[in-house]
């Protein structure tokens, strides 16, 4: 008997499927200098105010505001100098108090003396002689002084809960002294490739035979979604050997990802090792939830659980594998390994398209485009790149995706469409 998919359902429907698994990996606690892109378990206040002492952004002089008021070229002011401050603890002997008609140098960075209440920049300055400063212009209240818990104030949120950390981020924490924080395991994930016909890269095809495409580029994307790639071997077409593989990858991996086997034909048997594997578990293997998204390239995706750990079969075409991967696989890498928004939305560039295009009835197409700037100004030129969806230098030649909606015929040539950045 001929088989069928399942039931097509929409990329909406993909995705609360897919986020609606509660599944998250275990938590460590690692330095601060060594978690770049980490996902803090929770929201992270600082302990101290920052700065703890009042800062001048400047070199120059700490004065009191008043003294400067009116002063010009023309009409300088003149104050008293008593000394300086220099970057660092408080040396002893310094002067760290004024008063008014006196003034204190300070560099940038370094504590403005209790009194003052504004920096005069040295530019704006002469020295007359060893205790007299000329200033040729007013500064006001608090000019050029950072106060105490200005950039931070004890108690304040320094980063979020379940947002990967950038290099600003870690900076801030060391900044309030936070040298260890809690953060999500990330996600461990088992990818191969299914099919005779697929051989490693190193090895010279046989007639009828492909290098492995799509193991290798996926275990990228892993990577850069904040997984860890664990690679395994390959897989022929024979349902003892895929069922293995399968058990393998949920036993050592927080999710599984198999190319090739997806669709309806006779040899794709990733849909029954699934369903297989997940009658003998118990209650957190409900098996295949997912067979088949109503979308272009990327229709025959298979999604399941087995023993809590998703499954994801994609197809054996590298275009439509790796598309499919950017818009469901990532965003679930990322849910797991604790991420509040896995959603990966990216900024939407608008672009002219350079030709029409046909839509796909009931699906939405995604098509690689290649983003190309305008001359004038004007908005960029978007390319489309089409070609056959087991071609992956359509992706390698795109800077961009756009999306046909299903219920659109297509677009036009001319037409503004939004662009996502790859």
């Amino acid at each position: 008997m001929r088989k069928s998919f399942l039931k097509l359902i929409t990329p909406e429907e993909f995705r609360k499927v897919l986020m609606d698994f509660e599944g998250r990996t275990d938590t460590e606690t690692v330095y601060t200098t060594d978690a770049l892109g980490r996902v803090p378990v929770s929201d992270i206040l600082s302990p101290v105010d920052l700065p703890d002492f009042r800062r001048s952004i400047v070199d120059g002089y700490g004065v009191v505001s008043k003294d400067t008021h009116g002063a010009s070229s023309s009409i300088p002011c003149y104050l008293k100098l008593i000394g300086e401050i220099a970057v660092g603890p408080a040396q002893e002997g310094q002067v760290l108090k004024i008063s008014p008609g006196e003034a204190v140098r300070v560099v940038t960075g370094g504590m403005v003396p209790e009194g003052a209440d504004g920096v005069v920049m040295v530019e704006y300055t002469d020295l007359v002689d060893d205790t007299t400063l000329e200033v040729r212009r007013g500064v006001s209240h608090l000019e050029n002084i950072v106060l105490i818990g200005e950039d931070l104030k004890k108690g304040d949120l320094v980063v979020r809960g379940g947002v990967h950390l950038r290099y600003f981020d870690i900076g801030a924490l060391t900044g309030v002294g936070i040298t260890k924080i809690d953060v999500f395991n990330k996600p461990r994930v088992s990818v191969f490739s299914t099919g005779g016909e697929v051989v490693e890269p190193a090895e010279i095809p046989k007639p009828g035979q492909i290098r492995d495409v799509n193991k290798y580029a996926l275990a990228a994307g892993v990577s850069e979604a904040g997984g860890i790639p664990v690679i395994m071997e390959n897989v022929g077409d024979d349902p003892s050997s895929l069922k293995e593989a399968l058990k393998k990858g949920r036993e050592t991996s927080d999710m599984v990802i198999l190319s090739g086997g997806s669709s309806v034909g006779n040899m794709d048997f990733t849909l029954s090792a699934i369903d297989e594997i997940a009658k003998s578990r118990g209650s957190d293997s409900p098996g295949v939830l997912v067979h088949g998204v109503s979308i272009r390239p990327g229709k025959p995706t298979i999604y399941g659980i087995v023993d809590n750990t998703p499954v994801f079969g994609l197809a054996g075409h590298p275009v439509g594998a790796l598309i499919v991967f950017l818009l469901f696989v990532a965003p679930m890498i990322k849910l797991i390994g604790g991420t509040a928004d896995p959603s990966c939305k990216s900024q939407i560039v608008e672009a002219r398209i350079d030709r029409s295009l046909s839509g796909a009835p009931g699906r939405d197409y995604y098509v690689p485009v290649r983003l190309v700037p305008s001359a004038d100004g004007a908005l960029p030129t978007a390319t489309p790149l089409l070609g056959k969806s087991g071609m992956i230098s359509i992706l390698t030649g795109s800077t961009g995706l756009i999306c046909i909606p299903s219920m659109k015929e297509g677009i036009l040539k001319g037409d503004t469409v939004s662009v996502s950045p790859l």
